[in-house]
C-alpha cells in the first residue's frame, strides 16, 4: 500500500526517547504515513517499547537486527522496506513540531515534482537553528546549480539527512544508500542525493527538533569514529566524476576536504597503540579498495599504498603535528590572541 511519507527511525539502548519521537509523529494531523524502527540490537527494553506501538498501530513496521550494525546500516535496511513517495529521517532521540506535516504537505503540493525539501529545525546545539539557510535558499531559484552553489559560498552545514524530506523515487532510481560505517555516516548519503536532485523547495515552518545530547554518537572521538571517518573518506573519493559538471566536482572536493579536516583532528586524539591498529586497519582492507581521481590530500591517500615506505599514519600524523605547531607558533608571532576549547571527562 503507497504511503505519502516513510518515517525511518534507527534506535539503539533508547527506552528514554523512542516514546516521544514516535508520539510527535501519531500526533500529526491527516496521517498518510507508515514509520519503520530499526532496533540496532538494543540491550535495554527498547524492542518491546518500539513493540507496543507496532501493536496498536498497523502502519508502524520493526525491523529487528541480530547484531549491532550501526545507523548507516541500518538505515539502508529500512531504505528497502520504505513504500513512502517521500522519505523522513528521525533520530530515536529527536521529535517534529506540531502540524509539521501538515504544512510540508502544502510545500510538496504548491512545488509540484519537487525532488528534495529543506526542512526548518531547531537544535539545543549550536548552530541552533538554520533560519538564515532557509531565508536564502528561499530567494533562489529551485535548480540544483543554484543550491550547490550557494552552499559551497556560504560553508553553512548541510551533511545530515534528517536535514530534509526527499522523494523516495529519487534514491530507488539511483541506488542511493549510506556507507558502512558507525559515524559521519550521513554525509555520503546527502551528497549523493545533492548531486542527484533535479529541483528543491524548502519548508518555512518548524519542523524538526534536534535534541543533542552529551556523549552521543555525534559527538564521538574514538577509536570507531576515526574508523568511520577513514571509511567516509574512501566511499567520498571513490565518487564517480566523469559525468559531473565543475560545481558538482566542486561540491565532492568540498565533502572531501571536510572529512580530511575531521580526520586530522581525530588522529590527533589517537595514542601510538590506536595509530598501530587503525594502520592495521588500512593495511586489511586496502587491497579490496580503490582509490581513485584523487584530486584532495594525497598524503592521507598514499597511506592506502601498501608496499610503500614510510607511507604509515603515524607519518602522516607527525606531518598534521608539524603544521599544526607552525601555525600556531606563526600566530604567537604575530601577537595574536588563541583560544583553546577543552573536554574534560568526567
Amino acid at each position: 500500500m503507497s504511503v505519502k511519507y516513510s518515517f525511518i527511525i534507527p534506535f539503539y539502548n533508547s527506552k528514554k526517547y523512542l516514546v516521544r519521537a514516535i508520539k510527535s509523529i501519531l500526533k500529526q494531523k491527516k496521517l498518510d504515513i507508515e514509520i519503520i524502527l530499526v532496533d540496532d540490537c538494543s540491550s535495554d527494553n527498547s524492542f518491546e517499547v518500539a513493540n507496543y506501538f507496532k501493536k496498536k498501530y498497523p502502519f508502524i513496521k520493526i525491523i529487528k537486527n541480530k547484531t549491532n550494525l550501526g545507523v548507516g546500516i541500518s538505515r539502508n535496511k529500512a531504505l528497502k522496506r520504505a513504500n513512502g513517495e517521500f522519505l523522513i529521517f528521525l533520530d530515536s532521540d529527536d521529535e517534529l513540531f506540531d502540524n509539521s506535516l501538515t504544512r510540508l504537505s502544502r510545500v510538496i503540493k504548491n512545488k509540484k515534482n519537487v525532488d528534495l525539501i529543506v526542512l526548518k529545525h531547531k537544535k539545543t546545539t549550536y548552530p541552533q537553528t538554520n533560519i538564515k539557510l532557509i531565508q536564502d535558499l528561499n530567494n533562489l531559484n529551485n535548480s540544483p546549480r543554484s543550491f550547490i552553489y550557494y552552499l559551497l559560498k556560504s560553508k553553512l552545514p548541510f551533511a545530515d539527512c534528517w536535514f530534509f524530506c526527499v522523494k523516495n523515487n529519487l534514491i530507488r532510481k539511483n541506488n542511493i544508500m549510506f556507507p558502512p560505517s558507525r559515524f559521519g555516516e550521513s554525509e555520503f548519503f546527502v551528497l549523493q542525493v545533492l548531486l542527484k536532485i533535479k529541483s528543491f523547495s524548502c519548508n518555512k515552518s518548524f519542523f524538526y527538533k534536534k535534541n543533542d545530547r552529551l556523549n552521543s554518537l555525534n559527538s564521538s572521538v574514538d577509536l570507531n569514529a576515526t574508523k568511520s571517518v577513514i571509511i567516509n573518506l574512501i566511499y567520498l573519493n571513490n565518487i564517480k566524476r566523469n559525468n559531473m559538471n565543475s560545481y558538482q566536482k566542486k561540491l565532492v572536493e568540498h565533502y572531501i576536504k571536510e572529512n580530511l579536516g575531521l580526520i586530522n583532528s581525530l588522529l590527533m586524539f589517537r595514542p601510538d597503540k590506536e595509530i598501530a591498529l587503525l594502520n592495521n586497519f588500512i593495511s586489511r582492507n586496502s587491497k579490496s579498495l580503490k582509490i581513485n581521481n584523487i584530486t584532495l590530500g594525497k598524503d592521507f591517500f598514499k597511506i592506502f599504498t601498501i608496499n610503500s615506505k614510510n607511507r604509515s599514519l603515524k607519518s602522516y600524523k607527525k606531518k598534521i603535528e608539524k603544521k599544526i605547531f607552525e601555525k600556531v607558533e606563526n600566530l604567537i608571532n604575530k601577537n595574536t590572541n588563541i583560544y583553546l576549547y577543552v573536554t574534560v571527562d568526567s
